[in-house]
């Protein structure tokens, strides 16, 4: 009983705190296939006391809806997670809604269904410095929810096509969390494929990019085992990349003539579409590339054509 008592009391103290801040509201896209029976909702209620460092709210209560119809109910949990898990059947419209309300304000977000094919390869893909030219840090104190400190790099948004339509992609960031809803309209607005958002809960995660990737990686190969390549440009998404089992593709790159087993090192896009067309047969079979990788052969059948002479 005590316990209770306690956590009612931090609950009451935090809402009372949010007041005084700006609060938000996210919800993650989930992601679906023809035979699911169950759908996975979260939804994050979080305050905002000081610049970018926010603090989790527990005790809130969250409604999910599908269609504009209310199908679950929880409360956020210490880390300012709900979590309820529901009944699947395709909405007409494939969008997971959340409502709350802190202090008489009513927060609504929405989070996107995905459908993925499961005879299909599944590429992970980064976005800063990788898709996009990015100032981080000043992307980070931005008050107004809007992205304007990411320029695509040239041929990002074009060679994501090309991969959209042979294979399932998802976006795979180390940016906050608060960050969530500012991510998914830039990639729409700079016509980037459709596809699920994936970002680290806070600014700690945010901090062990590698760590925050390998799980969130680990944890999508449960469902999804044909996630079997990844694209990035840091040391840290090589690590988490190549200890998940992934064909890793790193862009941006100078030095590209570098033998990592299982790595390829590419300077630009261009390179990168070059490299996806000699190597497409073999990218979007799964089970061929699942083995390739498995009994480390993948390197002896890869083309690496694609690969222009180091800089100096």
């Amino acid at each position: 009983m005590r316990s209770h008592a306690v956590r009612a009391s931090l609950a009451a103290t935090m809402l009372a705190a949010a007041g005084c801040s700006r609060t938000a509201l996210t919800v993650d896209d989930a992601v679906v296939s023809a035979d699911t029976r169950e759908l996975h909702c979260r939804a994050s209620v979080e305050r905002e006391p000081f610049m970018f460092f926010r603090s989790s709210l527990p005790g809130v209560p969250v409604e999910f809806r599908l269609d504009g119809r209310p199908v679950a109910a929880a409360r956020t949990e210490s880390d300012g997670f709900a979590r309820a898990v529901v009944p699947y059947a395709a909405p007409r419209r494939p969008r997971i809604e959340a409502r709350a309300s802190v202090l008489g304000r009513s927060l609504t977000a929405r989070g996107n269904i995905h459908t993925w094919r499961r005879d299909r390869t599944i590429v992970a893909v980064d976005i800063d410095n990788t898709l996009a030219k990015t100032k981080l840090e000043d992307l980070l104190f931005e008050r107004d929810g809007e992205d304007d400190e990411s320029t695509p790099l040239r041929g990002s948004r074009k060679v994501m096509e090309t991969i959209a339509a042979d294979c399932e992609i998802i976006y795979v960031t180390a940016r906050p969390r608060f960050l969530l809803d500012t991510t998914r309209v830039w990639l729409a607005d700079e016509d980037f494929p459709f596809a699920p958002v994936m970002t680290s809960d806070g600014i700690r995660q945010a901090m062990r990019r590698r760590e925050y990737k390998l799980d969130r990686i680990a944890a999508l190969q449960q469902e999804w085992p044909h996630l079997l390549i990844g694209i990035g440009n840091s040391p840290s998404d090589h690590e988490a990349y190549a200890r998940s089992g992934l064909l890793t593709v790193l862009v941006n790159q100078k030095k590209v003539h570098r033998r990592v087993p299982r790595t390829i090192y590419l300077r630009t896009w261009r390179d990168l579409a070059e490299f996806w067309r000699a190597n497409r047969a073999l990218l979007t079979d799964p089970s061929r590339l699942r083995a390739a990788l498995a009994d480390d052969t993948i390197d002896g059948l890869l083309d690496h054509s694609a690969r222009q002479e180091d800089d100096d």
